[in-house]
């Protein structure tokens, strides 16, 4: 089971950020996005700083050894077994 919504610090206690999923004992990082943080009304934030935030978020997360899998809620309801083989395509590559 993996960990819920838990803190990622880097070397120097600095917080990378906060993680939807997290199977610490695999290093896999698990992120399920919707699309209102994109194109919702509750950002003060344009898509680029957006888009540009979470890429560099996930380039810390894999510098400190994480493989980052994604997915969406459309892709969690309709298709699991898409998730399902995603995040096992990701454990497999932690730990090679």
């Amino acid at each position: 089971m993996p960990d819920l919504q838990r803190e990622i610090f880097d070397e120097h206690a600095r917080l990378v950020g906060r993680v939807d999923f997290l199977w610490e004992e695999f290093g896999v990082v698990g992120e399920c996005d919707g699309m209102g943080k994109y194109f919702g009304q509750y950002s003060e934030k344009s898509l680029r700083e957006i888009l540009d935030e979470e890429k560099f978020r996930a380039q810390e997360l894999q510098d400190l050894g994480y493989v980052v899998v994604r997915w969406t809620w459309h892709e969690l309801l309709h298709r699991p077994d898409v998730v399902i083989e995603r995040i096992r395509r990701a454990v497999e590559r932690a730990r090679s």
